[in-house]
């Protein structure tokens, strides 16, 4: 090795050595693990509840959700849709919304007439399903046990069957 090459080796080795004591190139490099920072989880949503009377506990009931998360479904819902909102009426903005679709119109024998029109449809030839371009199945079903006892009357085994297909 000449000289040149030596001092190219040990530079190298000596840029390793001390970068190797970098804390930032470490990080980059992936020899160091960060551990994980216990103080750094979520939150609990609502605190934790001592009940008055450890005898008068509520039944739990399966299925059902926490007390904690009812009251924070109750507070979501209030946030969303405004304090004292009843699940079933609408705000003003919705009926508005309604009444420019024309929903204030309502057509009370609106099922008898689809029943007609479906029933004229029918009567015309074009039945419903057709129409829909649902397929109805033709011809009696194939009963196996009997087909394969017809066959084999004829002299045709399944060996025969299984060179057609």
């Amino acid at each position: 090795m000449t000289l040149s090459t030596r001092l190219i080796a040990l530079g190298l080795i000596s840029s390793c050595i001390v970068l190797h004591g970098c804390q930032s190139v470490k990080k980059t490099l992936g020899m160091e693990r960060e551990a994980p920072d216990e103080f750094a989880v979520t939150p609990c949503t609502q605190p934790l509840d001592m009940p008055p009377d450890f005898f008068a506990l509520p039944v739990p009931r399966p299925g059902a959700l926490p007390p904690q998360e009812v009251k924070a479904m109750q507070t979501k819902r209030e946030k969303l849709l405004g304090v004292g909102a009843v699940k079933g009426t609408l705000s003003p903005g919705q009926e508005a919304l309604l009444q420019m679709a024309g929903t204030d119109k309502r057509q009370a024998q609106v099922r008898g007439q689809i029943d007609e029109e479906s029933h004229i449809e029918s009567l015309n030839g074009n039945p419903l399903l057709k129409t829909l371009g649902i397929k109805q199945q033709n011809g009696d079903t194939v009963n196996p046990v009997e087909e394969a006892a017809e066959l084999q009357k004829k002299g045709i085994s399944r060996s025969q069957l299984a060179d057609v297909k």
